[in-house]
């Protein structure tokens, strides 16, 4: 049915004389994006990572949980590390049981790629991949408004440490 629905929508368009990129605001906006890491102060890509898309105006509570879970983690003491792992352990229910816009896991290199999103969407994208030696590894990047065409993202599971 969406099928027959873009056909009609596009030979409307060009019935109309609008241009085959102007008829489907849909079909070609895209999100394409890697994992980056850091071990011994070498850059890597983490490959097989679980990455979530979500709608940040319709899941609101899991950019705000993850802002909140770096303040933590931006502590030093045992109570902040406790709120943190419990934070942690939120954030995996959240995003196992939330209405996802996407849900893949990355190939062997820490590529992925999600389609058929709609102009001006505000996403978040989250990677998750628990390690042996880190329990709580993930990475997120809010994406403004996604503009038509690909919309590149690298997640940092490094979070900014110095690679060579």
């Amino acid at each position: 049915m969406q099928n027959v629905l873009f056909v009609l929508t596009f030979c409307l368009g060009l019935f109309v004389g609008l241009p085959a990129a102007a008829v489907s605001q849909t079909s070609a906006v895209s999100i394409k994006g890697t994992s980056k890491g850091c071990f011994a102060g070498k850059i890597y890509h983490p490959g097989k990572v679980e990455i979530f898309v979500f709608d940040v105006g319709a899941s609101p509570e899991i950019p705000q949980l993850i802002h909140q879970m770096d303040g933590y983690a931006s502590r030093d003491d045992p109570q902040s590390q406790h709120k943190f792992f419990a934070s942690y352990n939120q954030l995996l229910h959240l995003v196992r049981v939330s209405k996802a816009l996407g849900r893949i896991r990355s190939d062997q290199l820490g590529n992925f790629t999600f389609s058929n999103f709609s102009t001006g969407l505000s996403v978040i994208v989250i990677g998750i991949s628990p390690m042996e030696d880190d329990p709580a590894f993930y990475a997120f990047r809010e994406l403004g408004k996604l503009k038509h065409g690909d919309n590149a993202v690298t997640l940092d599971f490094a979070r900014g440490d110095s690679c060579k």
